[in-house]
């Protein structure tokens, strides 16, 4: 009985992970993809195949910023035990 606080729901924490998962995903996801379709135009308009490697790593590389920043932002705002 040390504990008066309020309790939060169980459900609402595995629900804030999942969002946080799902947006994490997206994030990496769509400058993966990006790159990828960019570097893929640009082989064709070009022929040279260094395009969809400089497309798949600039993608890779924003991806992961983007990630980064996301957690970063996340744990830094998270309420302190």
């Amino acid at each position: 009985m040390a504990n008066n606080g309020p309790q939060r729901p169980q459900w609402l924490a595995v629900a804030k992970g999942l969002t946080l998962l799902a947006q994490l995903g997206i994030q990496i996801a769509i400058p993966i993809v990006a790159g990828v379709m960019v570097g893929a135009y640009m082989e064709r308009k070009t022929g040279s195949l260094i395009w969809s490697l400089v497309g798949v790593v600039i993608g890779v590389m924003a991806g992961l910023w983007n990630g980064f920043r996301m957690m970063w932002q996340f744990f830094s705002n998270s309420p302190k035990k």
